[in-house]
């Protein structure tokens, strides 16, 4: 270390001085156009998020994740309005609690198999809307590997019951 310590520097000259300060404006200038290209790829991706945001909110079915404990994590727009209740308030509330009584069990029952079984699973339940009441929906849920949540589709299947029984 003393030895490195007592060499000498090479004496800077201007030739040295001015192809470091070359460097350093070359890098600055490659630095520069890769946070332009940062910046437009940053703005491509909010662009698309905001896209698939939309499609996911108003989708003509109503679309929700929940968690292994039955609660709600996310939901779109048409979900909640066919709860009755702002999307906000739903976050973190247990879905069961919009099952219509007779149908809990076997609600309970098929979340399980969602994820015992981690494929996708049907059933029919009568869910309560606050202020519409009873709706009977069709729920399509398949299991997410990843962040050990399933995913609900649901279509309210009132007007399909009401042509059958009517046959």
């Amino acid at each position: 270390m003393r030895a490195a310590a007592t060499k000498p520097t090479p004496a800077r000259t201007e030739t040295n001085t001015q192809r470091l300060v070359h460097e350093l404006q070359v890098h600055q200038i490659e630095l520069e156009m890769q946070s332009e290209e940062l910046w437009q790829l940053r703005a491509e991706a909010e662009a698309g998020l905001e896209h698939y945001t939309e499609l996911y909110d108003f989708a003509p079915v109503d679309y929700l994740i929940l968690g292994r404990d039955g609660a709600i994590r996310k939901m779109n727009l048409v979900g909640a309005d066919l709860l009755g209740v702002e999307r906000a308030r739903l976050v973190d509330r247990r879905f069961g609690v919009f099952v219509d009584g007779p149908d809990k069990a076997g609600f309970k029952a098929f979340l399980e198999r969602v994820f015992a079984n981690q494929a996708k699973e049907v059933c029919e339940v009568a869910l309560l809307n606050e202020g519409k009441g009873s709706l009977n929906v069709h729920i399509t849920a398949t299991f997410l590997q990843d962040a050990q949540e399933c995913s609900l589709m649901m279509v309210d299947i009132a007007e399909r019951r009401q042509t059958d029984s009517s046959q």
